[in-house]
Order: C-alpha cells, then structure tokens, then sequence
C-alpha cells in the first residue's frame, strides 16, 4: 500500500499551483497575395507555398506544434478590396492535422491570381484583419511573408493597429523576400514588434530553410 505523508502532499499541491503553464499559442501564417508576388518568371506565391509546405512537414516543427497545442491559421491577404482570407484554422494535435494544413498549401497550388493581380500591399489592412479574428491562444503570433515594405502613406494606420495587436498580447514577425537593405528596415521597424524579429531571404532557395528557421524561433521563444 502506497502510504502519503502529509508533507509529501502539501509540497506536491504547492508544486501544481506554483508551477508555470505555458501559455496557449496561435500562430498566424500569413501569406502575401498582393499583386507583386504573382509576378516574375518564378512568383513569390509559389515561392511562399513551397516553403510553407516544406516547414509543415519537418519532423521538429511538428513535434513543437504538437507539444505546445498550437492553434494554426493560415491566411491569405493584400490589400482592403480583398478581404481576409482563411485558408485554414484548426488546433494542431496529431499529425492529421498538420497533414490536413499542408494539403490545404497543396490545393493553392492550382490557384490562378484573378483581380489579385493588380493588388497593392497593405501591411496595415493584415492587422486590421487579424484583429477582428477570435483569437485562439492567449499568446498569437502573426507571421507574415511579404516582398514589400510598408508605405509611408498608412503608417498612421499600421501604428494604430500594431499598437492594438500588441495590447492584445500579440507579436508580429516578418520574412522580407528578396527585399533591398532599406526595404528589409522599414519592415523591421514600421510592421515587426519591438520584440519580434525580420528575417531577410534573398532567393527562392533560401525561402523555405528560412521559414522553417523563423517558424522554429516562434513557436520555442
């Protein structure tokens, strides 16, 4: 007979109250539709879908995505003629799951631009819209790939909605796709958090180690 002494139970009672728990995640994968990433002889969007997909599939970030119990978005956006899109929303808790995410990617791979052809990038309008979403953890990261900085025209606005987004417990990070040095800065300070981060790729090759890389750093910080 396993026999519990008194002390043993106050001190395992102090330890569960006492100890931490890891705030619920939402990430936010936010893939740029505008205008500029269908263009060019090998279109950012595509670009954009294989490295996504390629992140989803690596064992470790699975395994981080299972741990944590992370509520995983994807969406599609450019600009305020072209609402929000979700391409996917669903608690990551087995490898259906992300299975199920992938295939989604997959399924945008037949996808044609039609009027997003000739959007605009309006980093500003992707806040605005995330934060009319419900969240889904109490910690929401929003992760966003884009190959344009944001216009001087909307700072107003884009500081309006950071601020907001970032009162709310949220955190904005940034892969800035074969982007200029200067455009790479306006990136980091007008769109990331104070505490997020931007990370630079400057090929189509680089794309999909440097998602994966971020997605790692988001999901362990």
């Amino acid at each position: 007979m396993l026999l519990v002494t008194r002390r043993q139970l106050i001190e395992g009672v102090f330890a569960l109250v006492t100890t931490p728990k890891r705030r619920r995640t939402e990430l936010i994968l936010a893939l740029d539709g505008s205008g500029s990433a269908f263009k060019g002889e090998l279109p950012h969007w595509h670009v954009q879908l294989l490295g996504h997909i390629y992140a989803l599939t690596q064992q470790d970030i699975r395994a981080q995505l299972y741990a944590d119990n992370v509520y995983l978005r994807i969406v599609l956006w450019s600009d305020y003629n072209h609402p929000l899109e979700q391409l996917f929303g669903d608690t990551v808790d087995s490898p259906e799951v992300c299975d199920q995410a992938v295939k989604a990617l997959e399924e945008q791979q037949r996808r044609t631009c039609g009027s997003r052809y000739c959007s605009l990038t309006h980093h500003y309008w992707l806040v605005q819209e995330v934060l009319r979403l419900k969240p889904m953890g109490e910690r929401v990261i929003l992760d966003v790939s884009t190959d344009q900085a944001p216009e001087p025209l909307w700072k107003s606005e884009l500081d309006t909605a950071r601020l907001l987004f970032q009162q709310r417990g949220g955190v904005i990070n940034a892969l800035a796709v074969e982007m200029s040095e200067e455009d790479r800065l306006l990136l980091r300070t007008d769109l990331c958090s104070p505490s997020g981060f931007c990370i630079p790729v400057s090929s189509a090759e680089e794309y999909a180690a440097g998602l994966a890389s971020k997605m790692m750093q988001e999901l362990t910080a």
